[in-house]
């Protein structure tokens, strides 16, 4: 029966106890946070992927893995996105659509836009 060294846990060496790291108390890593920015441009797509390389858990012998992001978009009660393109639907009445109507909307950056159009 083979078994982990309960002394080195199988790094095949040990410290003593006295001269053992402070900060890792011989363990070879720390605990650290980090802040991670994350940059959302324009037009990006649900469950589009924003990779940090090699910026996860770190151990001893082992290559750092990856922290991933995942875009979810959100439904809106006015525009729907079709591709590139934002899409909202506007009612009218059939004399608006004839002899021309105007009508405002506020977009998703705060901007307050006007739609003239018609006849």
């Amino acid at each position: 029966m083979q078994a982990r060294c309960p002394q080195c846990e199988g790094s095949g060496s040990s410290v003593k106890p006295k001269d053992r790291c402070t900060d890792c108390s011989g363990k070879k890593v720390v605990q650290k946070k980090k802040v991670l920015e994350v940059q959302f441009d324009k037009g990006m797509r649900h469950n589009q992927k924003v990779t940090f390389s090699g910026e996860a858990d770190e151990a001893p012998g082992t290559v750092p893995g990856d922290v991933v992001f995942v875009v979810q978009q959100k439904e809106h009660k006015t525009f729907q996105r079709k591709g590139d393109d934002l899409w909202m639907t506007q009612k009218i009445k059939l004399v608006e659509a004839l002899c021309g109507c105007t009508f405002h909307f506020e977009h998703l950056d705060g901007r307050q836009l006007v739609v003239k159009g018609g006849g």
